[in-house]
């Protein structure tokens, strides 16, 4: 505003002290107008400042957050080219197995045919086994039968000749008969014995026990000792032992010798 020019004209309609006074009036008007503009703008321009500020902090703030984002889209393209390499070795790994599962389909294929012939040879070999089993128990009894019949016609001579010989040999005289007898064992078990009798010698009485076999075994020798002992105790008398065979190998003579028993050929016999 031109305040001279105000003046003048104002002076001319209300004279000079009314003019001083409206000019005057009028220019503390237009600086208080101005101070509450000037303050109006400032104040505006520290809003906006301010609204500068937070949005660059918000900017700052969304630089950063990208930064990151992208960091981590980073780490995930890479983990996914990893887990792309990973699902191709599990590929190749599964093409692997499934060529793997087909050798394996067909060995097993394999083997349960080879099994189902083998299944049939055996059901083959335990037919025959079965034959053979029949024939083995056939001729194990004819063996038993001629077993017995040779043990009972040793146990027969020796009854008679057994006697003679103890008399001869060891002046024994036989009580009575020899005979094949069962005897019982303090422990109630029974026992069958080829040769059983009492004799007298030098006055005084025994108990004869003996054993014929073809071949005697380490165990029946062993087993006659054992029931020799058991008799005596038993009976509170000397038992005399015998065994009558048809073969003596040599450590059955010296076995038979050691355990006080008295050994007879079966050519011996009259």
């Amino acid at each position: 505003m031109d305040f001279l020019k105000a003046y003048e004209e104002l002076k001319e309609l209300f004279g000079e002290s009314a003019a001083k006074k409206l000019v005057e009036l009028l220019s503390e008007m237009r600086e208080s107008l101005m101070r509450e503009e000037f303050d109006r703008l400032r104040a505006a321009l520290d809003e906006l400042r301010e609204s500068h500020e937070k949005t660059n902090e918000e900017l700052r703030k969304l630089a950063e957050a990208q930064r990151k984002t992208e960091e981590e889209l980073s780490k995930l393209a890479t983990r996914v080219d990893q887990l792309g390499k990973t699902v191709d070795q599990l590929a190749e790994t599964v093409a692997q197995l499934t060529k793997r599962v087909d050798q394996l389909t067909e060995r097993i294929d394999q083997l349960a045919e080879a099994q189902r012939r083998t299944e049939e040879e055996l059901r083959v070999v335990i037919t025959r086994v079965d034959r053979l089993t029949d024939r083995l128990d056939f001729t194990i009894e004819r063996l038993e039968g001629l077993s017995d019949t040779v043990g009972y016609t040793l146990e027969n001579q020796a009854f008679k000749s057994l006697p003679a010989l103890l008399r001869r040999d060891f002046g024994i005289e036989v009580i009575g008969r020899l005979v094949r007898r069962y005897v019982a064992l303090a422990d109630g078990r029974v026992r069958q014995v080829n040769i059983y009798g009492r004799g007298r010698r030098d006055g005084q009485e025994l108990l004869i026990i003996g054993e014929c076999k073809v071949r005697p075994s380490r165990r029946e020798v062993h087993r006659l000792a054992k029931l020799a002992d058991e008799l005596e105790k038993a009976e509170g008398i000397e038992v005399f032992k015998v065994m009558v065979c048809h073969d003596f190998p040599p450590e059955m003579e010296n076995l038979i010798e050691e355990l006080g028993i008295k050994g007879y050929w079966s050519y011996e016999l009259e």
